[in-house]
């Protein structure tokens, strides 16, 4: 019997005892040439917006290696949809979406996203599609000047049937920012990689993920929050519930380099386990070459308080009613922050229609 080939993704910037099996994410390879993506996505917004130029990508890829080489080749060697955006003001704003269909069932995408000394960029990243999209894979690269702000927002409605992987990767300087939303609900497998160097004094980076699965779902989520100036600060909120046969991996890494004196990060995650045969794994990681730092991490994993159940039943809900109230309140807090209230109904709604699947 032939064994099929098998791809790593996520690699631990530390790696643990073997038997753990938390070190990485094994997949069976993806074969053949990516197609491409042949429509013009949705694009809204003011800012300057062209393609990315080759010389400006050496600047990064010298630094990011990505979720592996072999995905990093696939966007840099393919033919990707590639997006310069540069910040144009003191609010710009950028939309991009993607569709997926029949006729254009793959996407490679490589975004630069550039925000000027002092100037503030709003960006909102969507994915769609249908259930003939097979893979979506896609790269982007921020470089955030001093004082300089990106609110940046990726919304994953992509359908059950594909493999989906993101690589991210930013670099921070004094007094700039990064604020990321991210929601996961979309793909069979989800694979995340980002990589974030806080490089000035008082730069920051925070991220708010809302993430579901179910069915045989599999989701691998990496954070890392790399600090190198003096008082900078991260923070990563990750909350999400699973069900049915749903498998989710999440390693978070903050890493105090030499020189990042008096600076802060944290990391927690909660997450609702709605069947017994779910699994759920938190790695958080501190790495620390600095004295005078604060590093916090703490994950929680539980099912629906009964308790709160009974509660809501007793008041006339029924019981599928009440699970996704306690649901929705769970996931409450980072929803409500999304940047518009269509996308935050439509985020609701994809959970109404997860739970609705969950097997009996």
């Amino acid at each position: 019997m032939q064994v099929k080939p098998k791809e790593v993704f996520n690699e631990l910037p530390r790696i643990t005892f073997r038997w753990v099996r938390a070190n990485d994410l094994k997949l069976d390879a993806k074969k053949g040439p990516v197609s491409p993506y042949q429509k013009d996505p949705i694009v809204q917004g003011q800012s300057s917006i062209q393609g990315v130029p080759s010389h400006r990508l050496e600047e990064f890829l010298g630094t990011y290696q990505g979720t592996n080489a072999t995905e990093m080749q696939k966007i840099l060697a393919g033919n990707p949809v590639s997006h310069h955006i540069v910040s144009g003001g003191e609010d710009a704003r950028v939309h991009l979406r993607y569709d997926l269909d029949s006729d254009n069932p793959s996407l490679l995408e490589l975004n630069l996203i550039e925000v000027r000394e002092g100037e503030t960029l709003h960006v909102i990243q969507e994915y769609r599609g249908s259930c003939e999209a097979l893979y979506a894979s896609t790269l982007t690269l921020i470089s955030v000047a001093s004082g300089g702000a990106l609110h940046l927002t990726k919304i994953n409605h992509l359908p059950y049937e594909l493999r989906h992987i993101e690589q991210r990767y930013a670099r921070v300087f004094e007094g700039g920012a990064v604020h990321y939303q991210s929601v996961e609900l979309g793909g069979e497998e989800t694979i995340i990689h980002y990589e974030t160097d806080l490089l000035g004094r008082e730069a920051k980076g925070d991220l708010a993920c809302i993430y579901g699965g179910h069915q045989g779902r599999i989701l691998d989520l990496s954070h890392q929050m790399n600090h190198y100036g003096e008082c900078s600060f991260s923070d990563m909120d990750l909350r999400g519930v699973l069900s049915d046969r749903a498998k989710k991996t999440f390693r978070g890494t903050l890493d105090f380099k030499k020189g990042a004196a008096q600076s802060e990060g944290g990391e927690v995650e909660s997450v609702l386990l709605l069947h017994p045969q779910v699994k759920s794994f938190a790695i958080p990681l501190l790495l620390c070459a600095e004295h005078d730092v604060v590093g916090n991490h703490a994950a929680s994993a539980g099912q629906i308080d009964e308790d709160k159940l009974f509660y809501l039943m007793s008041r006339g809900f029924s019981q599928a009613k009440s699970r996704r109230m306690i649901v929705e309140s769970s996931l409450r807090p980072l929803v409500d922050r999304l940047p518009t209230e269509t996308l935050r109904e439509e985020v609701l709604e994809r959970l109404g229609e997860l739970l609705g699947s969950e097997a009996p």
